[in-house]
C-alpha cells in the first residue's frame, strides 16, 4: 500500500459529535437489562472506547451469549473508515480461518445423512493422491483421512511453509478448486506421515474442499449453504467469490497497520470479477456476521440441536467435537483451547487472521464473538485483551 494511504481514524463514544456514540448506546444493550447491562460490562464498553481512540482497530463487533441468552451486543468503531460506514453486529466481513472448522460442521452434516465417510482416505476421491510421497521421496504409508483433513494432522505441508499458502500465489488464479487440488498432489510432497502430527495447512482445508465436492456433486458454497446455512438460518453466510449475494459494497474494509503505526485500508487480495467457480482459500474466504456465526456456536452449545430440531445426531455432533488423535484441534476444526481433568474439551474456538475470534466455554455456558477486519498480526494484543474482558465481566473476576 502507498505510504500516502488515509489512515483510519475511527471516532470513540466519547466525541459527542459523532455518529458513532449514538449507534452504540442504542445497540449495545439489545436484549439484556439496560441497568444489569451497564453495571456488568462496562469495563468492555471503556476497554472498546479505548482502542478506537488509541487507533488499534477500525472498528469491529462483540457479541457475548451466557447460558443461552445475549447478554452483550455491539457495533464499534466503523465497517469502512472513508465512508465512515458503521460496524454493526449483522455487518459481514470475511471470516478468514474460522471458515475451517465452518465447513468442517457441514462436512460432519453430510457424514451424518451417510453421503461421506470422514475415515475413508482421501485417493478415494482425489486420485492423483494415489502417488503421494513424502519430502524424502518416499511414499506415504497410506492416503489421509477426511478427518484428519480437518484435524490439521494429514501431513500435507503446513501454511506457514513456503508455499504453503497457494490462494496468495499467481499460478492459481483464474484456477479451479479441482485443478489447484491437484496440482498440490503432483508438486507438494508431504511433510509427515498421515495422522502423526499437528501441523495447521489451509492446503488440508482446500483439499478436503474438494473430496466434499466431488462425493456430494455441488460446488463448496452450494454444500455450505444446504447443510449448514440454511437449516440454521444463517442468511448472512457464504463463499466470498462464489455467491450472487456478493456485494462488495456491504463487505467491511480490511485494515493494516503501516510503518507509522497507522491504520490504512489494504489492498484487497481477490477480485471482485472473478468467475465464480475460480480457486480462493477454502478455509480462509468464508463471509458472515457476528449474528450468524452465534446461531453456528449456540447450535454447538445445544450439543446439535436447532430450534429444538436435530441438526447433528448425538453420536456425530460427539465425533465432530472429539480430540483429533495428535495436536489440538477437534475431528471437525474446532481449536481446543481448554480440556477438562479427563481430556474432554471444554473450551473450543478459532481466530482468522483478518482479526476475527470466536469461543464456546461449555463450563460456564458462555460464547464469545470478537470481530474485526484489522489484520490478526496488528491487533492480537486486542482480540486477547478483549477475550479477557469478557471472561471477566461474565465472571465477575478481574485477573492479574
Amino acid at each position: 500500500m502507498a505510504s500516502d494511504s488515509k489512515p483510519a481514524q475511527a471516532p470513540t463514544a466519547a466525541h459527542p459529535g459523532g455518529t458513532l456514540a449514538m449507534l452504540v448506546a442504542a445497540t449495545v444493550f439489545a436484549v439484556a437489562a439496560p441497568s444489569e447491562a451497564q453495571d456488568r460490562f462496562a469495563p468492555l464498553r471503556t476497554f472498546l472506547d479505548t482502542s478506537l481512540k488509541d487507533g488499534s482497530v477500525a472498528g469491529g463487533a462483540i457479541l457475548v451469549i451466557e447460558k443461552g441468552k445475549t447478554v452483550f451486543e455491539t457495533g464499534f468503531g466503523y465497517a469502512d473508515v472513508e465512508s465512515k460506514r458503521p460496524f454493526e453486529p449483522d455487518t459481514r466481513l470475511t471470516i478468514a480461518s474460522i471458515s475451517k472448522p465452518v465447513l468442517g460442521t457441514a462436512a460432519f452434516r453430510l457424514m451424518d445423512a451417510g453421503k461421506l465417510n470422514g475415515t475413508d482416505p482421501v485417493s478415494k476421491y482425489i486420485p492423483e493422491f494415489r502417488q503421494a510421497k513424502l519430502a524424502t521421496g518416499k511414499p506415504v504409508n497410506r492416503s489421509p483421512t477426511v478427518i484428519e483433513l480437518f484435524s490439521h494432522t494429514s501431513g500435507i505441508r503446513r501454511s506457514n511453509a513456503t508455499g504453503g499458502r497457494p490462494w496468495l500465489a499467481k499460478w492459481t488464479r483464474g484456477q479451479r478448486l479441482r485443478d489447484v487440488v491437484a496440482e498440490y498432489a503432483r508438486e507438494f510432497p508431504f511433510e509427515a506421515e498421515p495422522g502423526t502430527r499437528f501441523a495447521y495447512s489451509g492446503i488440508g482445508t482446500d483439499l478436503a474442499a474438494a473430496v466434499l465436492e466431488t462425493t456430494a456433486e455441488r460446488t463448496r458454497n452450494q454444500i455450505l449453504l444446504d447443510e449448514l446455512c440454511g437449516p440454521l438460518g444463517m442468511n448472512d453466510t457464504f463463499y466470498r467469490d462464489f455467491d450472487p449475494r456478493r456485494d462488495w459494497s456491504l463487505l467491511a474494509t480490511s485494515y493494516r497497520r503501516g510503518h507509522d503505526g497507522k491504520l490504512f485500508a489494504s489492498v484487497r487480495s481477490w477480485d471482485p470479477g472473478t468467475p465464480p467457480d475460480s480457486y480462493t482459500s477454502s478455509g480462509g474466504s468464508i463471509v458472515s456476521t457476528a449474528r450468524d456465526m452465534a446461531v453456528w456456536l449456540s447450535m454447538i452449545r445445544k450439543q446439535g440441536m436447532h430450534n429444538g430440531k436435530r441438526y447433528l445426531s448425538e453420536r456425530m455432533f460427539a465425533a465432530m467435537l472429539s480430540p483429533a488423535g495428535v495436536g489440538n484441534r477437534a475431528q471437525g476444526g474446532l481449536h481446543i483451547r481448554e480440556k477438562d481433568a479427563d481430556g474432554k474439551p471444554i473450551v473450543l474456538g478459532h481466530g482468522g487472521s483478518t482479526g476475527t475470534d470466536c469461543w464456546i466455554d461449555l463450563k460456564q455456558d458462555a460464547i464469545s464473538i470478537v470481530f474485526t477486519q484489522t489484520a490478526a498480526k496488528h491487533n492480537r494484543k486486542f482480540t486477547a485483551r478483549a477475550s479477557r474482558c469478557i471472561k471477566e465481566c461474565l465472571t465477575g473476576k478481574t485477573g492479574n
